[in-house]
């Protein structure tokens, strides 16, 4: 059984039981709950009784009408109790609860971005807090290998004091035994010559 209690507004207080459809608005025709509210259409609200739940409908009014702080963009239907908002006036569905009812508050039969709404989280649901844990400390890079000893140095064997100095000693000496033989050529040619001028000079 759910029961549609006005809260607010022109008939504060009234309670009307959901045995068949009402249509909620200030007009006379068509209306089954008239309020006197400047702020509603003519033909504002339908409510209507269903096996799963209550049925509402905003009859394309002006100011829309307002389901737990959201606006209806589609008929939808309500699964427990809710707070409807039509112009000024404050409304209340109430529905008996089946036991292990599930979350689900308002489902929409016919426009997917209508305004779903669930009931929140039990407190014992929510999942404790685990503190992180510490990480393992790390280890300490393995020590360095000691450098290895160095050898003995190798001994280097040192030029004789000199050395340079003996070969270019050599070298002079090789040079003046060629020397020797050019110059006792040049002065027998140059001998030969003055003997053949003197000869032919005396003929």
């Amino acid at each position: 059984m759910a029961t549609l209690i006005v809260k607010a507004g022109p008939l504060a207080g009234h309670r009307f039981e959901l045995e068949r459809e009402l249509v909620i608005g200030r007009g006379t025709d068509g209306v089954d709950v008239q309020m006197d509210d400047p702020e509603i259409s003519r033909q504002h609200l339908r409510i209507a009784p269903r096996d799963t739940g209550v049925e509402l409908e905003d009859l394309g009014s002006r100011n829309g009408t307002w389901v737990e702080g959201a606006r209806l963009a589609a008929a939808i239907t309500l699964t427990r109790s809710a707070a409807i908002r039509i112009g000024d006036t404050e409304l209340a569905v109430q529905i008996e609860e089946a036991a292990g009812s599930g979350d689900t508050a308002v489902s929409d039969r016919s426009d997917p971005e209508a305004t779903v709404m669930r009931r929140a989280p039990d407190a014992t649901t929510v999942a404790p807090v685990v503190a992180p844990t510490a990480a393992p400390p790390t280890a300490a890079p393995p020590a360095a290998a000691p450098p290895a000893a160095a050898g003995p140095p190798v001994p280097v064997p040192a030029q004789p004091f000199g050395g340079l100095a003996q070969g270019d000693e050599r070298r002079r000496g090789a040079a003046s035994r060629l020397r020797l033989p050019a110059g006792i050529t040049v002065a027998t040619i140059i001998a030969t010559a003055a003997a053949l001028v003197i000869y032919f000079a005396g003929r």
